[in-house]
């Protein structure tokens, strides 16, 4: 609060070096405050202090509320955003909040390794396995691509790739989404190729059909 003050000069005026050194120190608190509450967010799933508001849910509105807050910054940037979300897609057992939260993760995540003029695409479909019916969602993007070495390690804490830390922030984004995604009893995982993209997925289990969401699809 004291550097957002200070930079509305509301205790006096600012020289541009004053300036450009107070927006360096906030940009590093806000980051900070990120990695802090992205730790505790982490630490209360674990613990299971956190209840998960499991309703069933179209994955429809699911993408389009990970979606909705992320698409200024893809017009920004210059990169195109779509999705792809059958129709008949089955609803899921999910948190709204949370599952959004995931969405948008992964979209931040596609944004930064994707250059202008690229596309990152949400897409939904179902499967059949033997512990019964899920639903995939895949984000995927045309960007850079992730070293086969390094897709073990991209949903561990802290972890970025070598050669892309400058770009890959604190390193915390997909290890919060891969909590929230196990917290749901369900998986996520990654898959790549060098210069051509990299696919992120994950899956929850599909609603039984007698548990139809209460809301329209969006």
């Amino acid at each position: 609060m004291a550097l957002h003050l200070a930079l509305e000069e509301r205790v006096g005026p600012l020289n541009e070096k004053q300036a450009e050194l107070l927006v360096a120190a906030r940009e590093d608190a806000d980051r900070l405050h990120r990695i802090i509450e992205g730790l505790l967010e982490m630490g209360r799933i674990r613990s299971g202090r956190v209840l998960m508001d499991l309703r069933p849910l179209f994955p429809e509105d699911l993408v389009s509320q990970g979606m909705e807050g992320m698409r200024a910054s893809f017009r920004d940037k210059g990169v195109t955003l779509e999705s792809d979300v059958p129709g008949d897609a089955p609803p899921v057992l999910a948190d709204t909040i949370r599952i959004g939260l995931v969405v948008s993760n992964l979209l931040g995540n596609a944004l930064k390794f994707t250059p202008p003029g690229g596309s990152v695409t949400v897409s939904v479909r179902s499967e059949e396995r033997e512990q019964g019916k899920e639903v995939v969602f895949t984000v995927q993007d045309t960007g850079v691509g992730i070293p086969p070495e390094s897709l073990p390690h991209l949903f561990e804490r802290f972890y970025r790739v070598p050669g892309q830390e400058e770009k890959s922030g604190a390193g915390l984004g997909l290890a919060i989404a891969k909590e929230i995604v196990e917290a749901h009893g369900g998986r996520v995982w990654a898959e790549s190729e060098i210069g051509r993209g990299s696919r992120f997925s994950f899956a929850l289990r599909a609603a039984e059909t007698k548990q139809v969401p209460a809301g329209p699809k969006t």
